[in-house]
């Protein structure tokens, strides 16, 4: 699998600030009746703290995502329920594709605008590297 580049080289500020991404594409997994669903991309954050990877609730909406059921979460904000969809995930820099559940979240604003977190359940497949003085974030 490709190491690739998810920080701000030489500008360890930016990171401190906006946080590692990667590249991910969205939609609702292929079927027969829709072998090419539509797919959106977006700059996801990598978030370490967050156990599941979270999706704006305006993506499962444009995408018709099939519900998973709902879960209990825990944030900055406290404890929520919080309902899970299926969704096919592309990482085009990693050469990876992921089906997994996604939660979706309400007005996703992590002062970015980024309106994906891909969590832990998305890192676990993954060696993420932090080297904060330098602003490289590497992933493998």
């Amino acid at each position: 699998m490709p190491v690739v580049d998810c920080g701000t080289p030489n500008e360890p500020h930016r990171l401190r600030q906006e946080g590692p991404g990667l590249l991910v594409e969205i939609r609702h997994p292929p079927s027969i009746h829709d072998p090419d669903p539509e797919t959106l991309t977006f700059l996801g954050l990598i978030d370490t703290g967050s156990s599941h990877c979270c999706v704006d609730r305006s993506i499962v909406q444009s995408l018709g995502l099939q519900y998973a059921g709902k879960a209990d979460f825990g944030g900055v904000e406290g404890n929520f329920t919080a309902g899970r969809y299926v969704a096919h995930l592309r990482f085009p820099q990693l050469d990876a594709t992921y089906q997994m559940t996604v939660a979706a979240m309400q007005a996703m604003v992590d002062g970015i605008g980024r309106p994906v977190l891909l969590g832990r359940d998305f890192l676990q497949f993954h060696r993420l590297l932090y080297d904060g003085p330098t602003g490289s974030v590497t992933l493998q």
